[in-house]
C-alpha cells in the first residue's frame, strides 16, 4: 500500500462511500449513523437487507479466496429450527453460495486470477481521506482478451431489479469510479474497467419469496425453476437430493442468469475530482460544525439537513433513524431508549482516529460556534 492506514495522520478529513452516500440522502441520517455521541448510533435490530448484503459479501469472498462451498454451507446455522421466513432467506443464500461456487467463479477463473478480496484501500487526497473496500479485484490472463494483464473491480449488490436499465445506469455512478481510481492509484496497475454484480433477490407474493433458489414450479415428481400454469409451488429444500440436487437441476446458464453483470464501467477522472473537490468542502463543514451540533438542535438542523422524502419512500426501506426525527423523547436519549446501540466502526482509519482522540484542525479548516442558526 502507498499509505499506512493504520498510522493516518491525526490532520486528516476522513470520509468513505457509505458515509458519502448516506449523507446524499439524508444529513441528519448521517449524523445519527456517524456523529451522534461521537461514533453514530444503529439500530439495536439489525434490518434484513443489512444483513443479507453482509452475508452475500463474506460467502462470495470466501469462495473466491479458495474456500470450499460445503464449508461454507456448513458454516452456517441449521436451517431446520428457523422459522419459515428466515428458511426462505436461508435457502436463497445456500443457493446463491453453490450457484457461485459451481458455476460462475470457475467462468470467471477462466479468464481472471484473484488478487484482492474486501481489502480497505485509501484515495488520498490530503487533506481528505476516502476509504473504500472493493468486493473483488481480478488481473486479466486471458491473452486473447483485451483485459489481459489489468485489473477490474467488481462490487455485488443484491437488488429487486435487473431490467436493461439497470445494467446501464451504473456508468454514472461516481462512487464506483471513486473506487477505479483509487484503486489505479494504489496499485499502480491499469484497470480495465469496474463492473456491478447484481444479485435478483426475488420478490413477495402471497406471503411467499418467490425465488428460483427458494420455491419451484412441481407437478409429482417433476420440479423446474420458472413459472409455468398448472404447476404446484414448492419449498426447495424439500426436493429429493436437497439443496444441491436443486442448483445443478437448474443448470449452469440459469444459475449464472441469477448473477447479473452491469455494463463495463470506464473510469472517468473528472468525476473524481469532482466529487473529491466538493466533498472536501461538505467535510470542512461537518468538522468545523459537529461539536456545536452534538448539544443544539438549529445548528444541526442547518448543516445536517432533513431529507423528509427519504423517511418512508414509496420504494425501498423506510429510514432506520425515523424514530430519532419523529420522537422527541427518543431524539433526547436514542441509546436511552433501547431502540439503539453506538455504532462499531469497521473502516481501518476511523477506528485509529476515534482512538486518537478525533481529528486535529485539517488544513483550511476552523471550529465554528456555529453563528446564528435561528
Amino acid at each position: 500500500m502507498l499509505r499506512s492506514i493504520s498510522k493516518p495522520p491525526s490532520n486528516i478529513l476522513y470520509a468513505d462511500r457509505s458515509g458519502i452516500e448516506t449523507d446524499w440522502k439524508c444529513g441528519m441520517a448521517y449524523w445519527w449513523n456517524r456523529k451522534e455521541g461521537g461514533s453514530g448510533i444503529v439500530p439495536v435490530e439489525e434490518p434484513i437487507y443489512f444483513e443479507v448484503g453482509r452475508q452475500i459479501h463474506d460467502t462470495l469472498s470466501a469462495v473466491a479466496e479458495g474456500v470450499p462451498y460445503q464449508d461454507i454451507l456448513a458454516s452456517l446455522p441449521d436451517p431446520s429450527g428457523l422459522d419459515y421466513a428466515s428458511r426462505e432467506r436461508d435457502s436463497r443464500l445456500r443457493g446463491w453460495i453453490i450457484a457461485f461456487a459451481k458455476y460462475v467463479w470457475p467462468r470467471w477463473s477462466r479468464d481472471f486470477e484473484m488478487v484482492k478480496v474486501e481489502g480497505e484501500l485509501i484515495l488520498d487526497r490530503s487533506p481528505l481521506w476516502i476509504a473504500y473496500t472493493p468486493d473483488l479485484v481480478l488481473r486479466g490472463i486471458n491473452k486473447s482478451l483485451d483485459t489481459y494483464g489489468k485489473l477490474v473491480y467488481k462490487e455485488y449488490k443484491t437488488t429487486g431489479n435487473t431490467s436493461p436499465s439497470w445494467v446501464e445506469h451504473w456508468d454514472s455512478a461516481v462512487q464506483v469510479h471513486l473506487g477505479l481510481k483509487g484503486l489505479e492509484e494504489e496499485t499502480g496497475e491499469p484497470v480495465a474497467y469496474g463492473q456491478i454484480v447484481g444479485l435478483p433477490k426475488g420478490d413477495y407474493r402471497k406471503g411467499r419469496l418467490m425465488h428460483p433458489f427458494v420455491h419451484a414450479y412441481t407437478r409429482e415428481d417433476w420440479w423446474q425453476p420458472e413459472y409455468k400454469y398448472g404447476l404446484d409451488i414448492r419449498p426447495v429444500w424439500e426436493y429429493d437430493s436437497g439443496i444441491e440436487g436443486w442448483i445443478e437441476r437448474c443448470g449452469e446458464d440459469f444459475c449464472a442468469e441469477q448473477f447479473v453483470s452491469s455494463a463495463p464501467i470506464f473510469l472517468d477522472p473528472r468525476l473524481v475530482e469532482g466529487l473529491v473537490r466538493r466533498r472536501k468542502i461538505r467535510e470542512m463543514e461537518i468538522w468545523g460544525y459537529e461539536k456545536r451540533a452534538a448539544t443544539d438542535w438549529k445548528v444541526r438542523e442547518s448543516h445536517f439537513e432533513q431529507r423528509f422524502s427519504q423517511c418512508k419512500p414509496y420504494v425501498g426501506p423506510p429510514c432506520q433513524y425515523r424514530a430519532c426525527c419523529f420522537n422527541k423523547s427518543v431524539q433526547d436519549d436514542p441509546l436511552g431508549s433501547g431502540l439503539y446501540v453506538k455504532r462499531t466502526p469497521h473502516h481501518e482509519v476511523e477506528i485509529t482516529l476515534m482512538r486518537g482522540g478525533g481529528n486535529e484542525a485539517p488544513t483550511g479548516a476552523k471550529q465554528t460556534d456555529g453563528g446564528d442558526q435561528g
